[in-house]
């Protein structure tokens, strides 16, 4: 069976056609769930998990260390409710958390502005005036958060499988439609991207494991796991000279692996953890 990710601007109905979508199919529905997960797998406040998918561009590039931290521990998270399938997910960003699985089915939901001002004003008890100027203002904060983080356009069709225009059709034939769609054989689960989703979220659990005390890069095939340690970059000085500096850079690699095996040794599923001096190698 299918993972269903449902991108939406705000009140554009996306969290109401999530959840009937969830129901006909039979799937859990998240959003908040996966920033609560995050929060108890890694102690951090689910407040700063919220603001880093919301903080406007300007905030994200002053706490740039946080926001790569949070954004791991968010899709460890997500890819740790989803590789079982069945599930839809109508949070920030999902299209982008699950690269490359075949079986995920990735939908944007439109609506006419006049629509979306409409429902807010009814949900909120706000003037049109105000409604419209929330909306238009989340919408750039969104497209410029994507554009920095992703260097995308949110509105790109390319983007997904599935856009859908609900301001065109009644919720419950949008509804029917996607749930048409999942049901498609190109959205099927297979041997191949049950790996892939798998491996997806073991490598994502160790960056967020690691991340704290070292910048990596990680990749885990069949059950191993490859870490490449950035090297640190060291004050320079007419008193460092690149014998010393390579000498201090293997110290930092020798501790950061100590440090990365006690991190990732209880994690279920890793039989192995290797530390490259080189480029990570490629999987079969």
């Amino acid at each position: 069976m299918a993972i269903i990710t449902i991108s939406r601007g705000c009140y554009s109905h996306g969290k109401e056609l999530a959840e009937m979508v969830a129901e006909e199919l039979g799937y859990e529905c998240i959003s908040r769930e996966v920033l609560i997960d995050a929060s108890n797998l890694f102690l951090v406040p689910e407040r700063e998990l919220f603001k880093s998918l919301h903080d406007a561009p300007s905030i994200l590039k002053r706490l740039q260390y946080d926001r790569e931290y949070y954004f791991d521990c968010i899709q460890a998270a997500l890819l740790d409710r989803v590789k079982n399938d069945n599930v839809v997910y109508h949070g920030n960003a999902g299209h982008f958390m699950l690269p490359d699985v075949s079986h995920v089915l990735k939908v944007r939901v439109v609506a006419d502005m006049d629509q979306r001002i409409a429902f807010m004003m009814s949900k909120e008890g706000i003037t049109h005036a105000q409604a419209a100027e929330r909306i238009e203002k989340e919408d750039s904060e969104r497209y410029r958060w994507t554009q920095y983080l992703y260097k995308r356009n949110l509105q790109d069709p390319l983007l997904y499988d599935l856009v859908v225009n609900v301001g065109k059709m009644k919720l419950e034939h949008a509804c029917d439609l996607i749930c048409y769609a999942s049901r498609l054989g190109s959205f099927r689960t297979t041997a191949e991207s049950e790996r892939r989703i798998s491996e997806l979220a073991l490598t994502n659990l160790v960056k967020a494991r690691i991340r704290p005390f070292c910048r990596a890069d990680v990749k885990v095939c069949e059950g191993v796991v490859y870490v490449k340690v950035h090297s640190r970059k060291i004050r320079s000085s007419s008193y460092v000279v690149p014998k010393v500096d390579s000498a201090v850079q293997d110290q930092i690699r020798e501790d950061s692996a100590d440090r990365i095996h006690e991190a990732v040794k209880n994690i279920p599923g890793l039989s192995e953890v290797v530390v490259c001096d080189g480029d990570l190698p490629p999987c079969a």
